[in-house]
């Protein structure tokens, strides 16, 4: 007669199995979002070839790309969802610009790195980033460019697009790109109602962007540096007075740029470019908390209403 397995012994292999299976599970989990890391950078890698592949080509600029006029290299400082991509595309695309990236890519601190610098400073170049007006980012602006652009935007709509920004972000498994911005998004955050996230943003961001467009206008008003003071508004009102604008400001004759037909896609996280967009969307008590956050002076200054 066959002699029964003990049942302790069976109990046994049942959990060492079963904890095999879970390191199994969780081993294929791990390689599953490095999996899945790794094709998103490779996908942005080549986006990114592609777009600089366009830009250093020139195709779109009146120039002949041998030969061609040396033109001053530009920098812009962009309040974060300010049109950034947007700008990028019209000034490489329209005057055949190579764009360098310069910076560590904080916010609403954020630093030149000095050997880029240097390289993004020799001429037929654009740059631009989120920079905070720190006395060492003054001090490389001012050595290797000269001058530069302070492109601001309206921070409730800049924090409306923030919002919607940061829900994408967390959709496409990028949750890790917010530990470059402080505060940092608190645990949960996800599972919160529409209200309690936006009150969360307008406690801790809109003060960053107040604070940080409040730090620009100061330095403009020192008048110390050779700052061009543009924004959002005036770019999407009237884009070819905006560009002959920065053109002047860069002493780049205006047959040198070709407007290029730049796509209003979410290629350059475009959503829909209405200044009054967040006005139109909030509840009436999230509109006032968010009015309460920016002082009359700042809305005063760049003509923002109330």
């Amino acid at each position: 007669m066959a002699r029964l397995p003990d049942p302790i012994d069976l109990q046994a292999q049942v959990k060492r199995l079963s904890s095999e299976v879970a390191e199994y599970r969780h081993a294929y989990e791990t390689t599953a979002r490095d999996r899945d890391r790794l094709l998103l950078e490779l996908d942005q890698l080549r986006e990114f070839a592609a777009d600089n592949e366009t830009v250093n080509a020139g195709a779109l600029a009146p120039r002949a790309v041998e030969g061609r006029l040396k033109l001053r290299s530009m920098f812009f400082v962009t309040m974060p969802k300010s049109g950034t991509l947007y700008l990028m595309k019209l000034f490489t695309l329209g005057l055949g610009l190579r764009y360098m990236h310069i910076s560590l890519n904080g916010f609403p601190s954020d630093s030149l790195d000095l050997s880029k610098a240097k390289a993004a400073c020799s001429g037929n170049c654009f740059s631009m980033a989120h920079l905070d007006s720190s006395a060492t980012n003054l001090q490389m602006l001012d050595h290797f460019f000269g001058r530069f652009v302070v492109h601001l935007r309206d921070p409730r709509q800049a924090l409306w697009s923030w919002f919607h920004h940061v829900e994408k972000l967390f959709e496409q498994g990028r949750y890790e790109d917010l530990l470059r911005v402080a505060p940092m998004i608190p645990c949960g955050y996800l599972e919160w109602p529409f209200v309690r996230k936006f009150e969360w943003q307008i406690a801790n961001h809109l003060p960053s962007l107040v604070q940080w467009t409040k730090d620009w206008l100061r330095i403009h008003e020192g008048q110390n540096h050779k700052i061009l003071l543009c924004d959002y508004e005036a770019l999407a009102s009237d884009i070819p007075s905006y560009v002959d604008r920065v053109l002047d400001h860069f002493s780049v004759p205006h047959s040198e740029f070709a407007q290029p037909s730049i796509e209003k896609s979410e290629e350059v996280h475009f959503r829909s470019g209405d200044p009054n967009e967040w006005r139109e969307n909030l509840s009436q008590p999230l509109v006032d908390c968010a009015n309460a956050a920016v002082p009359n002076c700042l809305l005063e200054y760049m003509n923002w209403r109330r």
